[in-house]
């Protein structure tokens, strides 16, 4: 072996398959977000996209490092997710006091549902907690099908095949 990783093509049919499903769940979260109208609870909009940014981050952690975790609170996933590549801090990580604000409110969106929230909830930052979403799912698309299609590169072209009959 030259010490590059090979993988088997079921393993990759296996991730991708894995991948799809949780990116097409985290759309269709998002989705309802943008659909249903919640003026009435603006945190069930918040508790929807949070929802969404934790099934993206699962599938990218299945496609990194086939990886499934067993506790799935945001804050964690995406520090995971942050491990590999940069986005999710420079999308939600910003330094201004209003993006650490609607990172706050995203991240303790369920809690804030279940209880009290201390803080006013606006319109305004339900719309930009939903594009700051859409932004980090159109991200984690975009480099995880980068990163699968190297897989199935390195699945589908082996120099030798892995089962062969010795004469």
């Amino acid at each position: 072996m030259d010490g590059k990783p090979s993988y088997y093509p079921q393993s990759w049919q296996k991730i991708n398959k894995r991948w799809k499903a949780r990116i097409s769940r985290a759309n269709y979260i998002l989705g309802l977000a943008d659909v249903i109208d919640f003026k009435e609870d603006l945190l069930a909009n918040l508790v929807l996209i949070q929802n969404a940014l934790v099934q993206t981050c699962i599938g990218m952690l299945c496609v990194f490092w086939e990886y499934q975790p067993s506790y799935t609170s945001l804050p964690y996933l995406i520090h995971l997710c942050g491990n590999f590549c940069d986005f999710p801090e420079d999308i939600l990580l910003n330094t201004s006091f209003e993006s650490q604000r609607i990172y706050y409110l995203i991240t303790h969106a369920q809690q804030h549902i279940n209880y009290t929230c201390p803080l006013k909830v606006t319109e305004k930052d339900t719309e930009k907690a939903y594009h700051l979403c859409t932004r980090f799912i159109a991200e984690a698309e975009n480099i995880t099908e980068h990163h699968l299609d190297y897989l199935r590169m390195k699945s589908f072209q082996r120099n030798k095949p892995l089962h062969y009959k010795s004469s």
